[in-house]
């Protein structure tokens, strides 16, 4: 029986459990393939998005391990395929955090020769023919455990019952990712660099001591007991590459899967959202009462931007970045002002977010993430990149006035009521003053932001200086409208 594990957590089950657990996997597995995957009271919603995924995708050869007895009893009431596995004492599993939006056994049928193919962290794919990763990318990075297929063989028990035991041992530290590199690295390359080597991991050349005899990009591992192969970034793309790269924009393909790695806790659903891959959300979500939009102004990027060493970049990257800030603040006011929810804008980003790295470990990498070959500077970031924006509504009482808000595609979801899309008010925000109520025809034609709406109407002009009171009062008329879209570029702090 070959399994497709879909995150993991060490456990050990009794003999009465595993007998249950094998009679379900003879069940419901198809083709000998059964998908694994194991969740807790934590990651509930990451649970129905998943379970959403595979049921548009009409698989049904799945079972889902719950954790814990929220979990069992959640799964049970929607009638999903699950086993227990817990004693009421508290797991340290993580949830599904990767979206499947095409079936994946149809890939892993192509390499039956494989015992394990696992994703990648790797930020860089070696090829571009659909097939799998150069080996030698295991070397520089860890194979992720969150997405892997185990084929159900002698040698393949063997590895994960040593992972196993290691995993269980007293004191050990849940990380099983670290363990099953640990365990599937040795002995797979003659150049195996020790931990003191400081050359940089990014740009080093692994050399596979054992490549598998079919020599379809499969390396012997586990001291030459078990045939891997590295899942294709362009169709197991990892968070960066999917949320930060876009590469499969730029490659016009259609991933698998999506792994949420690269961000943590509530920023991986934010970023599924943000990419429109997320299906847990009810009617309500998108039907808020009043919302507000934003487009920002940016920087002139200066002339010799592509000469420009980390260093300069960085000053410019954050430079623009403080007005961008200054806009939103400005937006979240009058958000607040009106108890309307604000859609997020598209912050324009000139370094990664992890763009530090390029000035401590290879300034060369110009503000990208090192390794990130195929990253293209300047581009559209997601808000968790910028903002810690969880506190944006989260404990008022601690973190101040409550901003509620929806992430920048909202207005593009086709779950959006069309009403809302239909009914948008342009605001103009200006720096010149202007009397209260003052009409702005936007006659010119650079006035006017580009949009794909399908309607808006003309508002007033709004201070750039302005108070609550003066946001309430002069846009009182306005309060019935679904939308309101701040327009208008202003270089100069606000002092709303």
């Amino acid at each position: 029986m070959h399994i497709v594990d879909q995150q993991r957590t060490p456990f050990s089950l009794d003999r009465d459990c595993l007998s249950r657990l094998d009679t379900m996997v003879q069940k419901h597995a198809v083709n000998e393939t059964i998908i694994i995957a194991f969740a807790n009271a934590n990651h509930l919603e990451y649970v129905f998005n998943w379970l959403a995924y595979i049921d548009l995708l009409q698989i049904t050869n799945y079972l889902v391990g719950a954790m814990d007895s929220t979990t069992a009893n959640a799964l049970a009431r929607v009638g999903a395929q699950h086993f227990t596995m817990f004693d009421d004492t508290p797991s340290a599993a993580t949830g599904l955090l990767a979206v499947w939006l095409e079936n994946p056994q149809l890939y892993f049928a192509n390499y039956l020769d494989a015992d394990v193919l696992a994703s990648t962290d790797s930020v860089a794919p070696t090829r571009d023919d659909g097939g799998l990763e150069n080996p030698d990318v295991i070397g520089r990075y860890d194979l992720n455990v969150g997405l892997m297929l185990l084929r159900h063989r002698k040698n393949v028990t063997q590895l994960v019952d040593k992972w196993q035991q290691i995993l269980l041992q007293p004191g050990m530290p849940l990380w099983d990712q670290a363990e099953f590199n640990g365990l599937i690295k040795a002995g797979m390359f003659e150049n195996d660099v020790s931990w003191w080597d400081h050359t940089d991991r990014w740009e080093r050349q692994y050399r596979p001591l054992l490549p598998a005899p079919s020599n379809r990009r499969l390396v012997r591992g586990f001291n030459d007991s078990v045939s891997v192969g590295v899942l294709p970034l362009t169709l197991f793309p990892n968070g960066h590459v999917y949320f930060t790269q876009k590469l499969h924009e730029k490659a016009e393909i259609k991933p698998y899967a999506v792994h949420a790695t690269y961000a943590e806790g509530m920023l991986k659903r934010h970023r599924l959202r943000e990419a429109q891959l997320w299906l847990s959300d009810d009617a309500d979500y998108y039907t808020p009462g009043g919302l507000l939009m934003l487009d920002l102004g940016q920087l002139d990027v200066p002339a010799d931007w592509e000469q420009l060493p980390s260093k300069d970049r960085v000053q410019f990257h954050m430079k623009n970045m403080a007005m961008q800030l200054d806009q939103f603040w400005y937006a979240a006011g009058v958000a607040v002002a009106l108890s309307r929810v604000l859609i997020l804008p598209r912050f324009m980003c000139y370094c990664d977010e992890l763009w530090h790295l390029s000035l401590e470990v290879s300034p060369h990498w110009l503000c990208r993430y090192p390794g990130a070959v195929k990253q293209t500077l300047p581009f559209h970031c997601s808000a968790d990149s910028v903002l810690n924006y969880p506190r944006l509504d989260d404990l008022p009482s601690q973190h101040g006035t409550a901003v509620h808000y929806r992430e920048s595609t909202l207005m593009e979801s086709p779950k959006l009521p069309q009403s809302f899309k239909a009914d948008v008010i342009r605001v103009h925000v200006s720096s010149e003053h202007v009397k209260e109520h003052a009409a702005d025809k936007l006659d010119e034609p650079e006035d006017v932001a580009a949009t794909s709406f399908d309607h808006q109407l003309v508002a007033p002009v709004l201070p750039w200086k302005v108070s609550e009171e003066k946001v309430r009062s002069g846009l009182a008329d306005y309060g019935s409208h679904h939308v309101l879209h701040l327009t208008g570029t202003v270089k100069k702090p606000s002092k709303f």
